[in-house]
């Protein structure tokens, strides 16, 4: 079984940022999509990432809190 060595977390977050942009880039070509169109799907895709980090810190806070309680 392989070992999965931690990497740190700025290197993943560049990786993470350099995919993200070959995939906006691939659709653009793939889909001959003007930026117009582009950023207006990027901007919907923005506003469901933002309401999920909410939810994600809220939920990461109740955790925190309950672990709090139990200990």
């Amino acid at each position: 079984m392989e070992e999965k060595v931690n990497r740190p977390l700025i290197v993943e977050m560049d990786e993470a940022k350099t995919e993200i942009v070959q995939s906006i880039n691939n659709a653009i070509q793939a889909h001959g999509l003007p930026l117009y169109f582009v950023d207006m799907i990027l901007s919907e895709l923005y506003a469901q990432v933002k309401e999920g980090a909410k939810q994600e810190l809220a939920m990461a806070k109740a955790q925190v809190k309950q672990d709090e309680e139990v200990a």
